[in-house]
């Protein structure tokens, strides 16, 4: 389930930065283990906690980083499919971005995004099914 449709803020870490241990395994091509958080500044927060608790070897991330030379992509089509809120809403944090970081902001267009989208959504069911449906048998 999307962070967003459940009201919090969901950051997607690498693979492999969370392990997986004692997770059950939803599913397996596209699912892994992120962070919920109420708001983007507590996910950070906890993302620079993950390192030291897991006693791993990633490095933590910096904020001086994020200052100089980058671009974000807006992909143009994609927006075509939500609310007026929302699309303010991503327009204003990537105008935050250039605001406060000087990132410039590239349209992007992205071929086939519609059926990338239902292919998505056919692989989250599948694999969710066929994962949970292990679980439910044991029951």
């Amino acid at each position: 389930m999307p962070a967003a449709l459940c009201g919090v803020v969901g950051l997607k870490p690498s693979f492999g930065r969370i392990p997986h241990s004692g997770v059950i395994p939803l599913n397996w091509t596209v699912g892994m283990v992120g962070i919920l958080a109420g708001t983007v500044e507590d996910s950070l927060i906890v993302s620079q906690c993950l390192p030291i608790c897991l006693r791993t070897t990633f490095t933590v991330f910096s904020y001086a980083a994020m200052s100089g030379e980058a671009e974000t992509s807006q992909p143009t089509v994609w927006f075509n499919d939500c609310s007026d809120e929302i699309r303010t809403c991503c327009l204003s944090a990537l105008d935050n971005l250039h605001k406060c970081y000087g990132w410039q902001t590239v349209e992007v267009t992205i071929p086939d995004i519609e059926a990338m989208r239902l292919a998505h959504y056919v692989t989250i069911g599948s694999e969710c099914s066929a994962s949970l449906s292990r679980h439910m048998d044991k029951q």
